[in-house]
């Protein structure tokens, strides 16, 4: 079996650039049962990456012939592609479109959730909190309380007491479909994603359709391939428009280690449209199979569109130490520094590579990371 090229640990842990979860659930162990709870397939046990004698963080795994290489790729999330690393511009005039529909005074309150809910996404608390106090200046019914504060608390990271908010909200309205979708962020935010994917079949069930592509990534991520194909290739056909089935398509192809079908859909997803994710999936497949100068493309295209993306400068750097660019690398590794010293660890593995090999640009790494020491 082809062994998945393992980018280290702390990468994975690293790439994760929204609010710090708190006490996150393991996939297979969720932690409260929902009543609409269907069976799934247990997922496999996760495999453990070894680190090559030399310390290479690009350096191959064992695994168990049979089993999904899952857990040790880059690109299993979509942390690039939303709300907060959106263009100032743009996140202004979503908030001017909530604002404007609030001065009609139509539904005043139910704009004012949304308008809350959307700094929220944006990472913009001081606004949130602005909103939430006019809120509650308001007359808000008792949903519309919880929802406000369930909010509130997905803000603060307080997730369970937001959860019982939520479910508050839905005791009162069963058929309350943003109390359901919001239930259903907070359970992805707990890496609880069992229930999630219950609430988005029942929403499947409930409105013939319209919640696949939902389902499809929760699934995937969670390694229930064969339910997650089945939701992603209906999400194609419900959202044509969306490259993320295909992406995930792509990543339980890759997870099953059928290359050739992964290549195609991570290809695919990037004529619906190019996106941080679909260009750091493919070029990782490339860096995987020793393709360095067609990994060093993509993983470049990919830091165009979203240049805060540090997997895709992580892989680019180590993409171009491999090819034996060594300046190039030190110089992508320098503004992986800038964006978070933390990944100071980074450089100190190729040192060590580079060390290893004698090289005499070692010691250009080795100045490097007294320079990027937190």
């Amino acid at each position: 079996m082809h062994k998945i090229i393992f980018f280290s640990v702390h990468f994975l842990f690293c790439l994760n650039v929204s609010r710090a979860q708190t006490n996150p659930q393991t996939p297979s162990q969720p932690a409260t049962t929902s009543p609409t709870s269907s069976a799934l397939t247990t997922p496999p046990p996760v495999v453990t990456p070894v680190t090559s004698a030399a310390g290479d963080t690009l350096g191959p795994v064992k695994s168990q012939p049979g089993k999904y290489e899952e857990y040790q790729s880059v690109c299993r999330y979509n942390h690039f592609d939303n709300v907060f690393f959106l263009s100032e511009d743009l996140k202004n005039k979503r908030v001017k479109l909530l604002q404007d529909k609030i001065t009609t005074g139509k539904d005043v309150n139910r704009f004012r959730l949304r308008l809350f809910k959307e700094f929220i996404d944006q990472h913009k608390d001081k606004e949130a909190q602005t909103v939430y106090g006019n809120l509650k200046k308001s007359k808000l019914n008792d949903v519309e309380n919880n929802l406000a504060d369930g909010y509130l608390l997905f803000m603060e990271m307080k997730l369970k007491k937001a959860q019982t908010s939520l479910e508050k909200v839905i005791t009162a309205e069963p058929k309350n479909i943003e109390a359901y979708k919001f239930l259903a962020e907070i359970y992805k935010e707990q890496k609880n994603y069992f229930e999630a994917a219950q609430i988005y079949q029942d929403l499947n069930k409930q409105n013939s359709g319209g919640y696949y592509e939902q389902l499809c990534e929760i699934l995937i991520i969670d390694s229930h391939h064969a339910d997650g194909e089945k939701a992603c290739s209906k999400a194609v056909v419900e959202k044509p428009a969306s490259p993320y089935p295909l992406i995930y398509l792509g990543i339980s192809m890759r997870e099953k280690d059928i290359l050739k079908d992964a290549y195609e859909y991570f290809k695919e997803s990037l004529t619906v449209k190019e996106t941080e994710m679909g260009l750091t999936c493919l070029a990782e497949l490339y860096f995987m199979e020793n393709k360095f100068p067609l990994a060093i493309l993509n993983f470049k295209k990919s830091i165009d569109i979203s240049p805060q993306s540090t997997r895709a400068l992580i892989g680019l750097a180590w993409s171009q130490l491999k090819n034996k660019s060594t300046d190039e690398s030190l110089e992508t590794f320098k503004k992986i520094c800038t964006l978070d010293r933390k990944l100071v660890v980074e450089i100190r593995k190729a040192y060590k590579v580079l060390n290893a090999q004698t090289s005499p640009d070692a010691k250009k790494f080795a100045e490097q990371i007294q320079h990027c020491n937190p």
